[in-house]
């Protein structure tokens, strides 16, 4: 029993030792540099509201210097080493993936600056870059009063400057603007009482803040023949705009 038990013991050590001596410490190669460990925070998901976080592990990385030294480019989040070896000054780190044209449908895009930072001689820094969406994130939703008793409805959203995106009854992808004054444009469209075609509509303005996520609820009803609708504006980090006929 006690060879055993030495057995298990000098096993346990030599495994220890031999995980030890496995384990590969960053070792920097010039004089006057520095060692930088880099970590890419990942974009703010609301579970509540069914927020989703598309792919941002595409984005690019860069590592700026401010003193004059040469700036370091990674093509993708994967790319970034464990750690870089920088000259001695210093720096900050901006992180982005790709984008296109705003606005747009499932067109989202992540920016993300971290502080500037010194890097010491023979020292290892470590910094974190919160990644944020770029854009303002909208999201409309119909009722089910809507989808019932109105025949058809739609919600166009403008920006200020470059367009709009139209969210027919059957539309359930997401929409990016550039952050901007937008424009919510809703339009239900029923039988009246005199069994003639008609419509009613209603329009808000709001002010689209990069990283906003605006959930539109459209919602109606008909009372004698005609459509009741109002306004609410709740004003979150996630922005529920009810608009309500």
């Amino acid at each position: 029993m006690k060879k055993y038990t030495f057995f298990l013991v000098v096993c346990g050590l030599l495994w220890q030792s031999c995980a030890k001596s496995d384990r590969v410490e960053p070792v920097i190669q010039e004089a006057n540099h520095g060692l930088l460990a880099i970590t890419i925070g990942e974009p703010d998901i609301d579970v509540s509201h069914g927020r989703q976080t598309e792919d941002y592990t595409d984005a690019h990385v860069s590592i700026i210097s401010l003193s004059g030294g040469e700036n370091v480019e990674y093509a993708s989040i994967g790319d970034v080493p464990d750690s870089v070896e920088l000259e001695v000054g210093n720096y900050y780190v901006h992180a982005h993936t790709d984008s296109i044209p705003l606005p747009a449908f499932d067109a989202a895009s992540y920016v993300g600056n971290s502080e500037w930072f010194p890097i010491g001689d023979d020292s290892l820094t470590h910094v974190e870059v919160d990644l944020g969406l770029n854009s303002v994130k909208v999201e409309v939703n119909y009722s089910e009063n809507v989808q019932t008793l109105f025949y058809d409805y739609h919600v166009e959203v403008f920006d200020e400057h470059s367009g709009s995106l139209y969210f027919g009854k059957n539309e359930t992808r997401k929409g990016y603007f550039i952050p901007c004054e937008l424009t919510i444009h809703a339009v239900l469209h029923y039988v009246n009482s005199s069994s003639d075609s008609t419509s009613i509509e209603k329009m808000v303005s709001v002010d689209g803040v990069k990283n906003d996520f605006l959930i539109i609820t459209v919602d109606g009803d008909l009372e004698f023949g005609e459509a009741i609708f109002d306004f609410n504006l709740d004003s979150l980090n996630v922005r529920e705009i009810d608009i309500v006929f």
